[in-house]
C-alpha cells in the first residue's frame, strides 16, 4: 500500500501548559485494511507539490557553522534506524483554550511509539519551543521508555523568519542514511526529501486511523536494506536530483 499524504503548514505551539485529554483505548492494529480504499499515486501528483519544490530550491543551504550550533548527539544506539517523529499535528493536537493549550494525542500515537520501538530508535523533533516539546514528551512517554530524544526549534533552521527547517545532519551521531522523518509538513524536511514521510495533520478528529497505517509502512521500511531509497522509491515524492539547477 503506498502512503500518500497531504501537506498543510502547521501552526507551531509556543511553551505553554496543555491539558491532556484522554486517548482512545482502542486497539489500533485490528483494523481491516482490506475494506479501505486503496489509492496508487499518479507521477502527476508530483505537480502538486510544485509550488513548494520551487520554494525549497531557492533557499540556501545552511552552512556549517549553523549546523555546528545545533549539533546534537544522541548516544548510544538501541536500533539500526533512527525514527524522528514531528509533534504539532503528527502525534499530537494542541489549541488554545483561555490561556491554557488543550493538548489532544492523536489516536493510537501511544501504541504506535510503543511498538515501533522494537524495532526504531525513536526521537521527537519539533518546531515547538523546548519547554512544550518536553511536556508533551513527558505525555508521550512518561517512563521514558521508548523516545530516546526530543529535540526543539532550538535545533531547526530558521529560513526567511517563518520556515523551520528540521535538518537532519544537526543529529551529529546517527548517519542520514539510517534515518527517517514523519512530518505533515514538507518543508520541515526539505533539506532531506528522501528521509520523509508525509502523513495527514490531525486535527483532533478521534476518528483518525493513519497512524495505523503507518506503522505498517514503516515495519516494512524497516526491513530494508536501505530503507532511505526505498521510501523515496515508495513514496515518490521526488528524488534527490531536485537539488541541482
Amino acid at each position: 500500500m503506498e502512503y500518500l499524504k497531504t501537506i498543510r503548514l502547521p501552526d507551531i505551539c509556543e511553551g505553554v501548559h496543555p491539558v491532556v485529554e484522554d486517548e482512545t483505548d482502542a486497539d489500533p492494529f485490528n483494523i481491516d485494511h482490506s475494506k479501505l480504499e486503496t489509492k496508487k499515486k499518479p507521477s502527476s501528483q508530483l505537480m502538486s507539490y510544485a509550488s513548494e519544490i520551487r520554494l525549497i530550491k531557492s533557499w540556501l543551504r545552511p552552512s556549517l557553522e549553523e549546523l555546528e550550533e545545533r549539533k546534537v548527539f544522541i548516544g548510544n544506539k538501541k536500533h539500526r534506524l533512527t525514527l524522528i517523529f514531528d509533534v504539532d499535528q503528527t502525534l499530537v493536537y494542541s489549541s488554545l483554550c483561555g490561556n491554557q493549550l488543550s493538548t489532544t494525542m492523536r489516536p493510537y500515537a501511544q501504541q504506535l511509539i510503543k511498538r515501533l520501538s522494537s524495532c526504531f530508535e525513536i526521537l521527537l523533533f519539533s518546531a515547538g519551543e523546548e519547554a512544550y516539546v518536553a511536556q508533551v514528551l513527558n505525555i508521550l512517554d512518561p517512563e521514558r521508555q521508548y523516545i530516546s530524544k526530543a529535540l526543539s526549534r532550538k535545533h531547526c533552521i530558521c529560513i526567511d523568519t517563518q520556515y523551520y527547517v528540521k535538518d537532519l545532519r544537526v543529529i551529529a551521531d546517527r548517519d542520514l542514511r539510517e534515518m527517517l522523518i514523519v512530518d505533515d509538513n514538507i518543508f520541515s524536511f526539505s533539506f532531506q526529501l528522501d528521509n520523509g514521510i508525509l502523513i495527514t495533520p490531525f486535527t483532533g478528529d478521534s476518528n483518525d486511523e493513519e497512524l495505523s497505517f503507518l506503522s505498517t509502512y514503516l515495519i516494512e521500511l524497516s526491513n530494508e536494506s536501505e530503507p532511505v531509497k526505498a521510501n523515496r522509491e515508495k513514496m515518490s515524492l521526488v528524488a534527490s536530483s531536485i537539488y541541482s539547477s
